[in-house]
């Protein structure tokens, strides 16, 4: 475990140095950064999940973005159950380096391949309604960080000067799950959203 997150950490810091390396001259006709939200579901331990992010990524070439992201999603499911009879559910969250190779096939029609790698918390949580009876320390089951490795196809149409609209989807793996409330590839599976781009 210890040996995927230093690999991972030695990545993104040769990356982001490398970055003003890659770098092309601003050009003021055209914007730079790009802020994106997203919203969609995926596949988690053979259940469907709801899923959150956004995203700030700084263009380096015609052909490459690259930027962070972090991404939140819960399973649909809230029936999985203690020995005593008691509700959980599953919660996560993960931030990544987005690497966004590009290329466009017609004007205002783009192509990328977004890949990420990142760290994340899983939390196996009570249900709210037993708030009342479990003291603050005993409402999380388990919790337990993991390495993540993303990698997508997305689909952007500009809709004006400034915004675009995104269709991607993609398959996530990560590190194995340790703990004894789900499979070691609980968070593994395919997911696909909808977003929302501002360029500025």
């Amino acid at each position: 475990m210890k040996a995927v997150y230093r690999t991972g950490i030695i990545s993104m810091v040769l990356l982001l140095l490398a970055a003003p390396l890659i770098c092309q001259q601003p050009r003021e006709d055209r914007a730079l950064w790009s802020v994106q939200m997203e919203a969609g579901g995926g596949i988690s331990g053979g259940e469907g999940t709801l899923e959150f992010g956004a995203a700030l990524t700084r263009e380096m070439k015609s052909w490459l973005d690259i930027g962070v992201s972090a991404r939140g999603m819960s399973r649909t499911d809230h029936g999985m159950e203690d020995p005593l009879g008691r509700e959980y559910h599953m919660e996560t969250a993960y931030a990544a380096l987005r690497l966004r190779p590009k290329m466009e096939l017609a004007p205002g029609i783009e192509l990328a391949l977004p890949l990420e790698m990142g760290s994340g918390q899983l939390v196996y949580r009570y249900e709210h309604k037993y708030a009342d009876d479990l003291r603050w320390t005993e409402e999380v089951l388990d919790q337990l960080s993991y390495a993540v490795y993303s990698a997508g196809l997305e689909g952007l149409v500009n809709l004006g000067e400034s915004y675009s609209l995104c269709v991607r989807g993609g398959f996530r793996t990560t590190s194995p799950i340790r703990t004894d409330l789900a499979d070691t590839d609980e968070l593994s599976g395919f997911w696909a959203d909808l977003g929302i781009a501002y360029r500025f």
